[in-house]
């Protein structure tokens, strides 16, 4: 599945902030699901990730726009740009930097520029 940038809203069970999959470019209807923790994760994470199990999400830039694909256990072969993202269950907590999907937005001007 690819879709466009995940919205970010508040888990229902849990209340963790959690990205959640809104359009579906294959199938080109609305869902709700996966939802995916904002964390980037090491190699290591991913590594243990693809051990155990867990749905992998990668997040990049393609034509402009952010979008996320569901990573296979053989998708991608080889590193790709972009950050991976373990998809969400509430009994799982993750360490590692918060996924950023936008810049942070500029400080308000108290002057006129001229």
């Amino acid at each position: 599945m690819t879709a466009i940038t995940p919205l970010m809203t508040v888990c229902g069970r849990c209340g963790r902030h959690v990205l959640e999959v809104r359009v579906d470019f294959d199938l080109g209807l609305l869902v709700g699901s996966p939802r995916i923790d904002p964390v980037e994760l090491d190699n290591t994470q991913v590594v243990a990730s693809v051990i155990t199990g867990v749905p992998l999400w990668q997040v990049y830039e393609h034509g402009g726009r952010t979008v996320t694909s569901q990573r296979g256990r053989l998708w991608p072969r080889e590193p790709m740009p972009g950050v991976i993202a373990p998809e969400h269950d509430c009994a799982r907590t993750w360490t590692g930097p918060p996924l950023v999907l936008a810049q942070p937005m500029p400080a308000a001007l108290t002057e006129p520029p001229f």
